[in-house]
């Protein structure tokens, strides 16, 4: 293999058309969106002339404020030797601004590789934590999944088995990314050593509302199902979560059941443990409860379009008859064909429950 060869090879060996995808829907606009949230939006009463060039000023003070005050100075002066060397025809300014700026690129792609490596392990004690399958237990069909909108996020699902109970948390911590991981993990730590000490599903919810009040700083949340199967009977109680969904195979409709509740962290603890319920439902052969995240109906395709809980409703109830797997499956595809090419823009995360 000759030079070229090698450099051909170590540019295209790992390339596909999905790199190209990636960086156009989500890459671009997600450093957009970062650059572009702390940004003064511009008047609207300026007309678009002016208002093309107070975004194009906004945009660059809101690059120069994320960058470290030395490489503000440094951009800042790559930016006025490539000026100087305009207004005054001379090429060796350009090449001073050229090294600057690939300096620059070289710092700023070493604090991304690390943290990008610092993200990778984070994604992977992350996903130790969230189960690929459900556990068995008699009588009953299970499955789940949870696909997260960054490379962490923070919807989980965990199950825990206690004497003959099977308890089933699915909960979504406000925001995204690293910050709603960390509480994830916190949350599912607290959930698995409360549930030791506690029996009712629904003093566990007081019990980790107390905890969330304690050591969450204000304004984050947490909504959160607990249901725990045990035996003929399930007991659930929601917190603030998005309704628990019920296909009852006899009637062959699917309800919504609302436990009352509120989102944990929201209110303080004696509100809370009032507005706390607990719902029991007695599922007959081929009835399905369906437990799941915003963030699956709220899917959206490119028009902005969302997926809807009603669409959830209907692939619930048409597959019903299947496997939990099958349902699992099936769903997910259409999720996944309605979104398109549209990146995630939430996490989200499920748990079917079939009895048979």
């Amino acid at each position: 293999m000759n030079v070229f060869q090698k450099i051909y090879h170590l540019y295209t060996s790992d390339l596909t058309s999905d790199e190209f995808e990636k960086l156009v829907t989500k890459d671009i606009p997600g450093m957009y969106r970062f650059y572009a949230r702390d940004m003064k939006k511009p008047d609207e009463d300026h007309d678009k002339f002016n208002r093309w060039l107070y975004f194009i000023r906004n945009f660059v003070v809101a690059l120069l404020k994320k960058l470290s005050p030395l490489r503000r100075l440094l951009f800042s002066a790559a930016v006025l030797l490539f000026i100087i060397g305009f207004v005054f025809e001379n090429p060796y300014w350009f090449n001073y601004s050229f090294v600057i700026l690939v300096l620059l690129v070289v710092l700023e792609v070493a604090d991304k590789i690390v943290a990008k490596d610092e993200i990778s392990i984070a994604r992977e004690v992350q996903n130790s934590m969230i189960p690929k399958t459900a556990p068995s237990y008699e009588g009953y069909d299970i499955d789940c999944y949870c696909e997260t909108a960054n490379d962490v996020g923070g919807d989980f699902i965990d199950f825990i088995f206690r004497d003959n109970k099977l308890l089933i948390s699915v909960g979504d911590i406000s925001g995204k990314g690293m910050g709603a991981a960390l509480h994830m993990v916190h949350v599912r730590a607290i959930i698995r050593y409360v549930s030791d000490l506690i029996s009712e599903p629904g003093e566990i919810l007081k019990k980790l509302n107390r905890d969330i009040l304690k050591n969450f700083k204000k304004g984050l949340f947490l909504t959160v199902v607990l249901a725990e199967i045990e035996n003929e009977k399930i007991q659930i109680c929601r917190g603030g979560h998005p309704p628990v969904l019920y296909f009852n195979k006899s009637e062959n409709k699917c309800e919504e059941l609302k436990p009352n509740g509120s989102a944990l962290g929201m209110i303080n603890e004696a509100m809370f443990d009032k507005v706390i319920d607990t719902l029991e439902v007695t599922p007959k052969k081929g009835d399905v409860i369906f437990i799941y995240t915003d963030g699956l109906f709220e899917a959206m395709n490119s028009q902005k379009e969302e997926y809807g809980l009603w669409k959830v409703k209907e692939v619930l109830s048409a597959n019903a008859y299947k496997s939990s797997s099958d349902i699992k499956k099936i769903l997910v595809d259409s999720v996944s064909n309605f979104r398109g090419t549209t990146e995630v823009n939430d996490d989200f995360t499920f748990a079917v429950i079939k009895k048979n």
